[in-house]
Parts: structure tokens; C-alpha cells; sequence
């Protein structure tokens, strides 16, 4: 393929074909960004920057946003935080039953004292 003066031939967008050399031309950015190409100033080269998707940052966009990281964070403080809570109130359902537990053999207790004091008192022979 012969390409005008100008012009080279390579491939853009999986399109093989004559293009004007541009730094956008194969899309540098990477995870999704666009390139865009802006203009030029004096006597510089082309200038170009990539349009980064919302969970990228960087001038490849090869970087990943710290907020993808917080949420993560913030889902296993959830579930540490309900675990937390589950064990707290397993201990106080724990203490609540030994405490009930104990009350009523302590009362069933005091009832045998009082049946056997009275039934001593009641036949004072035997």
C-alpha cells in the first residue's frame, strides 16, 4: 500500500490504511481511555492527552482510583461490624440464660428448705 506525501501507512483502530501521523494514532491510553489530541503550541510537537474512564486516573489512565479501594474497605467493616455485634449478643444471651438457670434452682432450692422445715414442723415426733 502506497501511502501520499504526508502520510503513513499503519493501523488505527484495527483499520489498516494511510494515516497523518498523530501520537493518537494506535491510542496510548490504556483501561478504556480515549485519546485526544490538543492543539499546538509555538513550535512544540503535538500535544495529546488521554480521556480516562471514571475508575482510572493517570496520563496512560494505568492507574486505578483509590474510591474502587474504599468501598471494599468500607464492605468488610460492614461485615466485621455485624460480626462484632453477633458475638456481643451471643455473651449477653449466654450470661442472661446462666443467670435464669441459676435463679430457678435457687428458688426450686429454698422450696425444698421451706417443704422440709415445714414438714418437720408438722410432725415434731418423728
Amino acid at each position: 500500500m502506497e501511502c501520499g506525501p504526508g502520510e503513513e501507512c499503519t493501523t488505527a483502530s484495527q483499520i489498516r490504511g494511510c494515516y497523518i501521523p498523530s501520537p493518537c494514532l494506535e491510542n496510548p491510553c490504556e483501561n478504556g481511555g480515549t485519546c485526544v489530541e490538543l492543539p499546538v503550541e509555538g513550535n512544540s510537537t503535538s500535544r495529546w492527552s488521554c480521556l480516562c474512564p471514571s475508575t482510572h486516573t493517570g496520563m496512560y489512565c494505568e492507574d486505578e482510583k483509590e474510591e474502587n479501594a474504599v468501598i471494599i474497605y468500607i464492605v468488610i467493616g460492614v461485615i466485621v461490624g455485624v460480626f462484632v455485634i453477633c458475638i456481643v449478643f451471643m455473651v449477653i444471651a449466654y450470661f442472661y440464660l446462666k443467670i435464669q438457670k441459676k435463679e430457678e434452682w435457687d428458688f426450686g432450692f429454698q422450696c425444698f428448705l421451706h417443704w422440709r422445715w415445714k414438714s418437720q414442723r408438722i410432725n415434731p415426733d418423728q
